[in-house]
């Protein structure tokens, strides 16, 4: 792995719009194009790059949801599994839930199924991958607008992306990773 430069950006959750560093795999180009997908609360943006040097990417533009991230996908399981457990979103419970569903997101990224169970309130319940995506699909599938509206502002085609870089605890979701490569 080596390490990409990144223009400076205006991502306010990113530190003083100072360049930032992301891991990528080198080419044996000198010139590719990849994009930058970031997902992680409260930004979803996807910034097409291409290479101008050793090391130093050109940014060729940047799209993103400035109210959309990872926080949205456990705010749907949790609503999801409040409303399962007949919690009716019930304040008191919602630590308990949201501490359940976070463990059960982090089993789904490498498991088929995730075990969720509450004293309070009362449930056990399995979570399959596949009722898991279709839970996490809508907001999946708001990220990727951005993605395509970041592709055609740089006048890129995906199959002229040489390699895709994802940031954020939220690119783990095996959804994520299909469907944005």
């Amino acid at each position: 792995m080596g390490w990409a430069a990144i223009e400076r950006n205006s991502d306010p959750h990113l530190s003083s719009g100072a360049p930032r560093r992301y891991p990528t795999r080198r080419r044996s180009s000198l010139r590719a194009t990849s994009r930058l997908f970031l997902l992680y609360p409260p930004t979803a943006p996807s910034r097409p790059r291409s290479q101008v040097g050793d090391g130093v990417f050109e940014v060729l533009s940047t799209s993103g949801d400035t109210h959309l991230g990872g926080d949205d996908i456990d705010e749907r399981l949790i609503r999801h599994v409040a409303l399962t457990a007949n919690a009716a979103l019930d304040p008191a419970a919602i630590p308990a839930i949201r501490k359940a569903v976070l463990r059960a997101k982090e089993t789904l990224s490498a498991a088929d199924t995730a075990e969720i169970a509450l004293d309070s309130p009362q449930l056990r319940m399995t979570l399959t991958r596949s009722q898991f995506d279709e839970i996490v699909a809508p907001i999946v599938e708001r990220t990727l607008k951005s993605c395509r509206q970041a592709l055609r502002d740089a006048n890129l085609q995906p199959t002229e992306v040489d390699e895709v870089v994802m940031v954020g605890g939220s690119t783990r979701i095996p959804l994520v990773r299909s469907r944005v490569q």
